[in-house]
């Protein structure tokens, strides 16, 4: 076994014995014969996730735009290519054939990953490259660490190439990937956390939620 920090060991395997390792509740990647096994995240960590899933999920649910999926899920990037469990996915409703009980196969239309001390590398460095590779339309980038609030929001320009269109500077990021989609980074590191539905309501404004809110008491 060898290790990256503290926080994640990497174990020499197949593929197919990589199926078959740990469990549903441990977040474990496969890259080049070797599971990379992720030590539990901290709170810092889940407090952001935790954030952004709720909002993502409220979004795609009121927009009818498609599924959101949280880690740990396995993104099969593409065959005999590396497996990853994204922190966060949107899959677009095009996509969703790519989706079984199992894996995501393929490219989701964003994939989001929320730095770690041990993951540093891995999602600046390793993931980049793979998800421009899978063509991942965007890579956003969270920094959980306590005092690096930092975040990088990266998609692809006409050459299939990643650009980074904004960072943790910026007012509001508008997403390309998912239609309609903004955020402010500032909600990102807020304490105590922001309520996914304030968020909510600011994107998408308060008559149109409580109108989407309605049409699912009637139906």
């Amino acid at each position: 076994m060898k290790t990256q920090g503290t926080d994640v060991h990497r174990i020499a395997m197949t593929y197919e014995d990589y199926l078959t390792y740990g469990d549903s509740a441990t977040r474990t990647e496969w890259v080049d014969g070797e599971a990379i096994v992720y030590m539990p995240p901290r709170d810092e960590h889940q407090t952001i996730l935790e954030f952004l899933y709720a909002l993502l999920r409220l979004y795609t649910d009121i927009k009818k735009l498609g599924r959101v999926r949280i880690a740990p899920f396995e993104v099969k990037l593409w065959e005999n290519g590396p497996s990853r469990e994204p922190d966060l996915v949107y899959i677009s409703t095009k996509k969703l054939k790519n989706l079984s009980s199992k894996r995501f196969s393929g490219a989701p239309d964003l994939a989001i990953e929320v730095i770690s001390p041990g993951s540093l590398y891995i999602d600046r460095r390793d993931k980049l490259r793979e998800y421009e590779k899978a063509g991942v339309g965007e890579y956003w980038i969270i920094d959980s660490r306590p005092d690096n609030e930092r975040a990088d929001f990266y998609r692809l320009d006409s050459e299939e190439r990643y650009e980074l269109f904004a960072t943790e500077a910026d007012e509001k990021i508008v997403s390309t990937a998912l239609k309609g989609f903004w955020l402010r980074p500032t909600w990102v590191w807020r304490a105590p956390p922001l309520s996914p539905l304030t968020a909510l309501t600011e994107v998408v404004g308060k008559d149109a939620l409580i109108a989407s809110l309605n049409a699912e008491d009637e139906s």
